[in-house]
């Protein structure tokens, strides 16, 4: 027999939200409704979505190596281990969804290669890189794409399905931003001297995100336009990430002065 204890300060963040995979409504009108053209490339569109919610899995891998490396805080641990998860699992949501509109089964996604970050010499500094672009600026972004789509979904599976990959998203970010607001501040110091360089690539892959996304969207079933995506983007920048940097104390003129110039 175990003995009994009281759970550790951060047990109960570890175990929430270990779910299984979403079932999706037996009945829907509005999919029923489409024309087959239409209901084929949003079919398609999932399943790729389907592929990028994959990709995401292999970065919050990545970060997971990076933090077990450096002896990240269990706390942050279970975050990051838990993302990945959570990535895997909404592959699998966005593939029963792309099955649904194609009225067919639709195979698993085929797999995905590293991504490419920024190399730095001390571990503990790349391992909070990692963090910072992709929880506090990826995720954050990925959170407000989410709201426009929901906002605009109709179909009651669609509106399931993004839901439910709204709810993960938002706690990635937070796990970033929590993360960061404990540093030191010579390590802050160090992610704001580097700030624009950790936005670029995160906000130009969400102005050409072709994949995740239809040129005019087909809103009703939760894919906004190419348009909705970008607005989205600038929306999360301006409102939550640049915020969120400046309530740290970092300085984010440069990185403001590039996303106005830019966009």
């Amino acid at each position: 027999m175990t003995s009994a204890r009281e759970p550790l300060s951060y047990e109960p963040s570890m175990m929430r939200r270990r779910r299984r995979v979403l079932a999706l409504p037996e009945r829907d009108d509005v999919i029923d409704a489409m024309p087959a053209s239409l209901r084929r490339e949003v079919a398609e569109t999932w399943e790729r979505r389907a592929h990028e919610e994959l990709r995401v899995a292999t970065a919050f891998a990545m970060l997971c190596r990076e933090l077990l490396a450096v002896g990240g805080e269990p706390e942050l641990l279970g975050a990051i281990s838990r993302g990945v998860h959570d990535e895997v699992r909404h592959a699998e949501v966005c593939r029963a969804l792309a099955a649904r509109y194609a009225s067919a089964d639709v195979a698993w996604p085929g797999g995905v290669g590293d991504e490419p970050f920024v190399v730095r010499s001390d571990p503990r500094l790349r391992a909070a890189f990692y963090v910072v672009s992709l929880c506090c600026v990826t995720e954050s972004i990925a959170s407000c794409f989410l709201e426009a789509s929901l906002a605009d979904t109709r179909s009651p599976s669609a509106r399931v399905a993004v839901g439910d990959l709204l709810a993960d998203e938002v706690l990635h970010a937070r796990a970033g931003w929590t993360f960061l607001a404990r540093q030191p501040r010579e390590l802050q110091a160090a992610v704001e001297a580097d700030l624009l360089l950790l936005v670029k690539p995160v906000v130009r892959g969400w102005w050409d995100q072709g994949g995740v996304t239809m040129l005019d969207g087909a809103p009703e079933h939760g894919i906004p336009s190419l348009e909705t995506t970008r607005r989205s983007t600038l929306t999360a920048m301006r409102d939550i990430v640049l915020p969120g940097f400046v309530a740290l104390g970092f300085d984010v003129t440069p990185t403001a002065r590039w996303l106005a110039d830019a966009f």
